[in-house]
């Protein structure tokens, strides 16, 4: 927040918002539309005083990552959900998620951990460990994530403890993720994000908003991809 009021007294011609919730940064977002400099969200979320959001489609990025993991575990079991509400993107995730596993009847949702920030990777690998412990052998089967990050934790705990029989999934595209995916071991997919995308589109509307042509919508979505063993790149 406070960093949007220096951009303000600095006299900014726009302001690009990084990831984060603009509903935590209303005072500094009051700021800039007091002085009249507009602000731009990049996988932010739309709030007042935020111009436009680009962000990927995270509806889709949870329901593909969600179906992947259903069909995966042969569309019954207990999948344990890793989230984090205060970021709009993941929680929007979690959402189709969440509705996507209520479409199989045989699918329970037996856990959702909120996953802290920052740390993540520690985090859910501790959390995991936990769960691990409170779930003998074969009450897992498969653990969704809402970011590539906690997905590597799960990883990382389940192979220490030698379970097998349980799916994880997360969502970003990162390089860790593929190389796990690639190893043919319990990270089973991820969901590819295209942020060079994003970044370019975004430049161009602020550079068309600068020159004095408004966007007509204040969010724009970009696909994902599902990068499974078959198609990693």
């Amino acid at each position: 927040m406070s960093r949007i009021e220096d951009a303000v007294t600095q006299k900014a011609d726009a302001i690009v918002l990084g990831m984060g919730d603009p509903a935590q940064m209303t005072k500094g977002l009051d700021a800039a539309k007091a002085a009249g400099i507009p602000v731009f969200g990049l996988d932010a979320g739309v709030a007042d005083g935020v111009t436009l959001n680009i962000t990927s489609d995270n509806e889709a990025l949870g329901q593909m990552s969600a179906h992947y993991l259903a069909e995966a575990i042969g569309g019954k079991g207990n999948v344990i959900m890793f989230t984090h509400d205060p970021h709009p993107g993941v929680r929007a995730r979690g959402a189709a998620a969440a509705a996507e596993f209520a479409k199989y009847p045989d699918i329970k949702i037996i856990e959702k951990k909120h996953i802290e920030v920052p740390g993540p990777v520690d985090f859910a690998r501790s959390l995991t460990q936990d769960l691990l412990t409170a779930h003998p052998d074969g009450e897992i089967q498969g653990i969704w994530a809402g970011w590539d990050e906690p997905a590597l934790g799960a990883v990382q705990a389940i192979d220490a403890a030698g379970r097998k029989g349980i799916v994880v999934v997360g969502i970003d595209g990162t390089d860790f993720a593929k190389a796990e995916i690639l190893k043919g071991g319990v990270f089973g997919a991820t969901v590819q994000q295209d942020f060079d995308g994003m970044a370019k589109q975004l430049s161009d509307i602020v550079e068309q908003d600068l020159n004095g042509s408004k966007p007509d919508k204040n969010l724009v979505t970009i696909p994902g991809q599902l990068i499974a063993k078959d198609n990693v790149i």
